[in-house]
């Protein structure tokens, strides 16, 4: 293991574990509360049990711009494209509090674009679930935190280990 903070994802027991250094977490000085959230995608999924995806992914969220109306903001890209066994740096994620006057936390929806070599979006990621169907999830974002989001499990071919992101607190 390298010195420092690093995440050490075993995704095959036949095979070596992905090894991610932490990095430097990043800082927002703000005179109040703050708006943001720190994201670091992991790709680890697999199109079946020890056939590891050849897609680049695009890990984007979006947050909420009114919280009386529920009114979205447009997509936004979470670092750069991915493919299986790297990672996004340390993407600043922005949260509309649901509370005004509080640490906070509000909610962020997710989806991943699969790109193309040629760097063009060849449309949503779909992972079989009884059926192919779009990704998509939402998380409850706090401002001021850093949180892990790692896809694995299979695409296709497994409703049981359906491809997902599961989420872990780094600070």
């Amino acid at each position: 293991m390298p010195a420092g903070k690093t995440t050490l994802i075993v995704h095959d027991f036949d095979k070596d574990p992905t090894i991610v250094d932490y990095g430097e977490y990043p800082k927002i000085t703000t005179e109040n509360t703050g708006e943001t959230t720190w994201i670091k995608f992991h790709n680890s999924l697999y199109e079946t049990p020890g056939v590891p995806t050849t897609l680049r992914l695009q890990y984007q969220y979006q947050y909420i711009l009114d919280n009386d109306t529920g009114e979205r903001s447009e997509w936004f890209n979470v670092g750069e494209p991915v493919l299986f066994g790297e990672a996004t740096g340390w993407e600043p994620v922005t949260v509309n509090k649901r509370i005004e006057i509080s640490s906070g936390y509000g909610y962020n929806y997710y989806r991943i674009r699969v790109i193309g070599d040629d760097g063009s979006d060849q449309g949503s990621l779909q992972v079989f679930r009884w059926s192919l169907n779009d990704y998509s999830d939402y998380w409850t974002s706090y401002v001021g935190s850093y949180r892990q989001h790692i896809l694995s499990r299979y695409r296709v071919g497994n409703s049981s280990y359906y491809g997902r992101v599961y989420q872990y607190t780094a600070l």
